[in-house]
C-alpha cells in the first residue's frame, strides 16, 4: 500500500491546517444542520399535532347531535367539512360502547388509510384514556398522526325525548356518548423537513468549499513568507551568515521577519568577538574549579579551625591574665585567626574578590570619596556634609565603602541632573535598642552603630520602585546609562559588614539612604576587634547536631559552660528521630549544615515541620548551595559560618531565643 500522501501530509504544515479547518468547518455545519433540523423538524410536528386536536375538538362539537342521536345522516355533514381540510385522509365517529357510527376516507371510496395507521378500534383501555384526557389523545404513526377526541352531552339534555321533544330537565354531569377519530397524512411535513435538510446540507457543503478556499488563500500568504524565514535560518545554522529576509508586511509575520533580519546582523556583529569570549570562558571554568577546590577547603578547613577556636577560649576563661599560659593560649587564637583569615582570603581570590574587611573609620574614606564626587558632579548640586570625627571603627573594607559612596552619590545625580539640588552626607554615631531596631524595620541586634545617610532632593521613586531598587539588574535610568548592579552591590556590601541598609523616598520629594554599621572597638593588645556586649547565658534545653566529634565535644562543653543543658549528636537521622518523640523538650537546635544522610537545612525542615516555634541554628564551613537567605526562607532563625567565636554564638543563640519568647537566662 502506497503510504506517500500520508507521509506528505505530515510534513506538510499548509496541509494539515487546510485540513484540520475543513474537518472542523465541516464538524461544526453538520452538528449546526442536525440542530436546526430537529428543531425545525419538533417544531412542525407540533404544528401537526395542534391543528389535529383542533379538527378533533371542531368534529367533537359540530358531531354531538349526531352521535347522542346515534343518527348517521346527521354525522354526514361534520365528517366531510373535517375531510375537506388539508391532509386529512380519514375521519371515524364511534358511539360511547365503541361502535362505529359512520367513518369517511379522504377519496370518493376510499374506506381504508395506508397500512401504516392501523383501523381505529375502541377498547377499554383506548376508552378510559381518551374520556380521562382533557384534550386530545396523539397516535404518532410512520406516516401519519391518529388524533382522537372524546365527546359528550350536553348538560342541558339527559335523554333522548328530552332532546326531541324540548324538554329541559336539571341539569346534570355531562356523560360520555362517543369518540371521534382523525388520520392525518404526514408527507407534507416529511416533504417539508427533506427540503429544509436539503437546503441545509447544500449551504453546509457551500460554506465548507468556501471557508477551505480562504483557509488555503489565507495558509498560503503565511507559509511562503516562512519559506523564506525556514531557509535564512537554515543558511544561519549552517553558515553562521544569512542573507536578510524580504519583508513584505507589517503584520506579526513580517515583524519575525525583521527580528531574523536584527538578530542575523547581531550575531554577524558578534561573532568577532567570539575568541575573546572563548577565553573568559575557559579562564572562568578555570576559576570555577578553584572555587569548588577553595569551598571543600575552607570546609575542612573550618571544622579543624572550630575545636582549636573553642577549646583555647574556653581554657582562657578559666586563666587568669596575669597567667604566662593565658599569653601561650592568646597566640595560639591570634595564629588560628590568621588561619580563618588565610581561608576568607583563599576564598576571596577564587571568586576574584578583592574584599579585604579590617577595623576602619569610615570618616577618612568618606572625606575621599566625596573629595571625588565633588569633582565629578556639576555646580548645580551642592554637596552638604556633616561627618561625626569621634565616629567608632566598623568591620569593613575601605574600597567596599568608596564604592557605595560613590554609588549613592552617582544616583543623587541621576535623580537632580534635570534642576540640580542637594546631596547631603552625614555620618554619626547611634544606640539602637529593640523597640527602635522594630520601628525602622532593621535587621539588626541591640548595639552601637555608625549611620550613613545620604539624601538628595530630586525627583523621588515611587511605591514599585521602592520595592525592587535592590534588586539585580533593576534601574529605572536609560539604556546606556546603568547596568543595575549598583544598589544590589551595596546591599550586598552592608550585609556583609553584619550592618543592614533602609530607604525612604517619595515621588518628587527625593530619597534618603540609611546605611548602619555596626561599632567595634579596637583590643590594643592583640589589634583584634571585641565586641562591647558581655557574654550572655542561660539555661535552656539545646539540641546539637554536628558529625564532627570534636567539634560537637567541643561546642556541648562551651554551651555548657554558659549555663545551657545540651543533648548531642554526631548522627542527624538519630537526632530527628529523639527529637520527633519529645519535640517539646527542646528549646533549640543548633546543625551543622553538610552531613551525612541528612543536610542541616533538611534537618531543621522536617524539626520545623513537627514543631513550628522550634528555633534552628545553623552553622556550616562552608556551602556554595545554601545562602544566608536561603537558609531563613527555609525557616532557620540564624545562619553561622565556622569557627565560630564563644562571643557569637553566646550572643545569636540569646537573640534568637529572646526573639521566640523562650527567655529563661
Amino acid at each position: 500500500m502506497n503510504f506517500e500522501w500520508l507521509r506528505f501530509f505530515k510534513q506538510s504544515f499548509r496541509v494539515k491546517v487546510i485540513f484540520i479547518s475543513i474537518i472542523i468547518m465541516l464538524a461544526t455545519c453538520l452538528c449546526l444542520t442536525g440542530f436546526f433540523v430537529y428543531n425545525q423538524s419538533a417544531s412542525l410536528e407540533d404544528s401537526l399535532e395542534e391543528r389535529g386536536t383542533l379538527l378533533a375538538s371542531v368534529l367533537a362539537h359540530s358531531a354531538r347531535i349526531g352521535i347522542f342521536a346515534e343518527n348517521r345522516e346527521l354525522l354526514v355533514s361534520p365528517v366531510d367539512g373535517i375531510l375537506k381540510q388539508p391532509e386529512v385522509v380519514r375521519v371515524s365517529v364511534f358511539g360511547s360502547d365503541g361502535k362505529l357510527l359512520y367513518a369517511a376516507g379522504g377519496e370518493p371510496g376510499e374506506s381504508e388509510v395506508r397500512p401504516e395507521a392501523p383501523p381505529p378500534k375502541i377498547d377499554d383501555g383506548l376508552s378510559q384514556k381518551i374520556s380521562s384526557s382533557e384534550s386530545a389523545v396523539h397516535f404518532d404513526f410512520s406516516e401519519s398522526l391518529q388524533v382522537w377526541s372524546a365527546v359528550f352531552s350536553s348538560p342541558e339534555y339527559s335523554t333522548h325525548e328530552s332532546l326531541i321533544f324540548r324538554e329541559q330537565k336539571p341539569a346534570a354531569q355531562p356523560r360520555l356518548i362517543g369518540f371521534v377519530s382523525i388520520d392525518i397524512s404526514k408527507g407534507n411535513l416529511n416533504l417539508q423537513i427533506y427540503e429544509f435538510l436539503l437546503k441545509a446540507v447544500i449551504i453546509t457543503l457551500g460554506a465548507v468549499i468556501a471557508g477551505g478556499v480562504l483557509v488555503f488563500l489565507v495558509i498560503n500568504g503565511i507559509i511562503q513568507p516562512l519559506n523564506r524565514l525556514a531557509s535564512g535560518i537554515k543558511s544561519l545554522g549552517e553558515e553562521g551568515d544569512a542573507e536578510p529576509v524580504k519583508v513584505d508586511t507589517q503584520d506579526e509575520i513580517g515583524r519575525l521577519a525583521e527580528a531574523f533580519n536584527e538578530l542575523s546582523e547581531s550575531l554577524r556583529k558578534r561573532k568577532a568577538e567570539n575568541l575573546q569570549l572563548e577565553m573568559q570562558l575557559r579562564q572562568a571554568q578555570k576559576l570555577e574549579a578553584l572555587g569548588t577546590l577553595a569551598g571543600g577547603i575552607a570546609h575542612d578547613f573550618n571544622n579543624v579551625l572550630s575545636p582549636i577556636f573553642g577549646y583555647t577560649e574556653m581554657a582562657m576563661d578559666d586563666l587568669s591574665k596575669n597567667d604566662p599560659l593565658y599569653n601561650n593560649l592568646k597566640q595560639v587564637l591570634s595564629a588560628a585567626g590568621r588561619a580563618r583569615e588565610l581561608v576568607k582570603q583563599i576564598l576571596a581570590f577564587s571568586r576574584q574578590s578583592e574584599t579585604q574587611k579590617v577595623p576602619l573609620q569610615i570618616q577618612f574614606v568618606l572625606k575621599e570619596a566625596l573629595k571625588l564626587l565633588r569633582a565629578s558632579l556639576p555646580s548645580t548640586i551642592v554637596i552638604t556634609e556633616q561627618i561625626d570625627k569621634n565616629c567608632g571603627s566598623v568591620i569593613a573594607d575601605p574600597t567596599d565603602i568608596h564604592r557605595i559612596v560613590m554609588n549613592l552619590g552617582t544616583n543623587a545625580y541621576h535623580a537632580m541632573r534635570d534642576h540640580g539640588g542637594e546631596l547631603k552626607v552625614v555620618l554619626e554615631e547611634e544606640e539602637l535598642d529593640k523597640k527602635e531596631i522594630r520601628r525602622r524595620g532593621l535587621d539588626l541586634a541591640e548595639g552601637g552603630y555608625a549611620r550613613l545617610s545620604v539624601s538628595d532632593t530630586g525627583s523621588g521613586m515611587d511605591e514599585d520602585t521602592l520595592q525592587r531598587i535592590f534588586d539585580p539588574y533593576f534601574t529605572t535610568k536609560p539604556a546606556g546609562e546603568g547596568t543595575g548592579m549598583g544598589l544590589a552591590m551595596v546591599h550586598g556590601i552592608v550585609k556583609a559588614c553584619g550592618g543592614d541598609i533602609r530607604v525612604e523616598s517619595r515621588s518628587g520629594e527625593g530619597s534618603v539612604f540609611e546605611i548602619y554599621f555596626p561599632e567595634v572597638e579596637i583590643d590594643a593588645a592583640s589589634g583584634e576587634a571585641v565586641c562591647e556586649t558581655p557574654v550572655p547565658c542561660g539555661t535552656e534545653h539545646i539540641l546539637l547536631v554536628d558529625d564532627e566529634i570534636q567539634v560537637a565535644y567541643m561546642l556541648k562543653q562551651m554551651l555548657e559552660q554558659l549555663g545551657y543543658r545540651v543533648t548531642m549528636f554526631t548522627d542527624s537521622p538519630r537526632a530527628l528521630e529523639v527529637f520527633s518523640a519529645q519535640p517539646d523538650t527542646f528549646d533549640l537546635i543548633i546543625t551543622d549544615q553538610t552531613m551525612p544522610y541528612m543536610t542541616g537545612d533538611e534537618l531543621a525542615e522536617e524539626a520545623i515541620r513537627l514543631r513550628k516555634d522550634i528555633p534552628v541554628i545553623l552553622c556550616t564551613g562552608f556551602s556554595e548551595k545554601l545562602s544566608e537567605q536561603k537558609a531563613k526562607n527555609k525557616g532557620i532563625r540564624a545562619f553561622l559560618m565556622k569557627p565560630v567565636l564563644k562571643q557569637k554564638m553566646a550572643v545569636t543563640i540569646r537573640n534568637v531565643l529572646d526573639s521566640t519568647g523562650n527567655t529563661q537566662t
